[in-house]
């Protein structure tokens, strides 16, 4: 069987919730925060949950439901130019034990993608090209608008 049948037989039993989490429609139950990302079929377990991917709505996400990094950890978050691309970049600062546990966390998993989860919605999926730890900044594909949506999700509101 070739990986893209694989691939596309792994999504559709997650879809259906074949013994695996819950099905895509149903993860509004995590939490906010930041979470592993489940790429590889071979690594889903039943611990995992299909979300719903908001920048791709027909391209759910799979994650470990157990978040790496709650979102309660965020400090504040900003938006800043990144000066290669002229686009915009996402700003985040932990708080101190956010720091530590995202520093941890983005050591073990270098090279898989960090999913970051609001309402119940992948906001954002980067891939972790180095640890980082209270101070993090998130380069993608965002235009002003997006990545301003994006930190008003995430900054804490009192």
């Amino acid at each position: 069987m070739t990986r893209i049948a694989i691939v596309v037989l792994a999504a559709l039993w997650l879809a259906l919730g074949a013994g695996v989490g819950k099905a895509a429609d149903s993860s509004a139950d995590l939490p906010d925060g930041f979470y592993l990302v489940l790429d590889n079929p071979d690594h889903v377990t039943a611990d995992a949950a299909v979300i719903a991917n908001e920048d791709q709505p027909d391209s759910p996400v799979t994650v470990d439901r157990k978040a790496l990094v709650s979102a309660k950890e965020i400090a504040r978050a900003w938006v800043s130019e990144d000066r290669q691309t002229g686009g915009s970049m996402i700003n985040i600062e932990m708080t101190p034990a956010g720091g530590s546990q995202l520093r941890d966390a983005t050591t073990r998993h270098l090279g898989h993608r960090m999913a970051i989860v609001v309402g119940g919605v992948v906001l954002s999926a980067p891939m972790i090209v180095s640890p980082v730890g209270e101070k993090t900044q998130i380069a993608g594909n965002f235009d002003a608008a997006k990545a301003k949506a994006i930190v008003e999700r995430l900054t804490p509101h009192e």
